[in-house]
């Protein structure tokens, strides 16, 4: 169950709250859209060394009553969070791979994410996400108004994204392969 109203349309992230993963940048990229849009809401999950200062930074910016910082969850909790998310943002400095991107793209999510590390193998184009350069709030902004505006838009990314999880990340098939990689070398 969701703490949201069906209306709200959420945008969210599910991370560390550590300097790496940029959340003041989407902070202030909501601000500005939280003035075009009384609407939204901002959904950060997680918990770090950052947390009293991104609440501080909310407070500052008047926003903090359409913030919902959660804290720590379990990990069998992230499905029904990335569901209460319609636009899953990941604007990390870095990301090996990026599973917190693949889990909302396997819930149906569009995503957008910074063109760094893991994160661009896995938004190969924009009909599966979004991706914009480090530290740019503006352009964040920019992105994210296209997909609060655009429900067809948002939906049809979402829907490609679950569809590329689905074929390409599948557990079953990823071990079959790998299985026959180590036999190739055995012989």
């Amino acid at each position: 169950k969701s703490v949201f109203n069906e209306d709200q349309i959420v945008i969210g992230t599910i991370k560390s709250l550590e300097k790496v993963y940029c959340i003041d940048i989407l902070i202030h990229a909501f601000v500005q859209l939280k003035q075009e849009n009384k609407n939204i809401k901002l959904l950060i999950v997680g918990e770090g060394t950052q947390k009293n200062e991104l609440e501080l930074l909310a407070k500052k910016l008047q926003i903090e009553k359409d913030i919902l910082f959660t804290g720590k969850i379990d990990y069998s909790e992230a499905p029904r969070y990335h569901n209460m998310i319609d636009i899953f943002v990941n604007i990390s400095e870095y990301e090996s791979f990026g599973v917190s991107v693949l889990e909302a793209m396997a819930c149906g999510k569009s995503v957008i994410v910074t063109n760094t590390g893991g994160l661009t193998e896995i938004i190969e184009n924009d009909s599966i996400g979004l991706k914009i350069p480090l530290g740019d709030a503006q352009l964040l902004s920019s992105k994210l108004r296209l997909l609060i505006t655009n429900n067809e838009l948002r939906n049809k990314i979402g829907n490609n994204a679950r569809q590329l999880v689905l074929s390409k990340y599948n557990w079953k098939n990823n071990l079959e392969r790998m299985i026959s990689e180590y036999e190739k070398i055995l012989k």
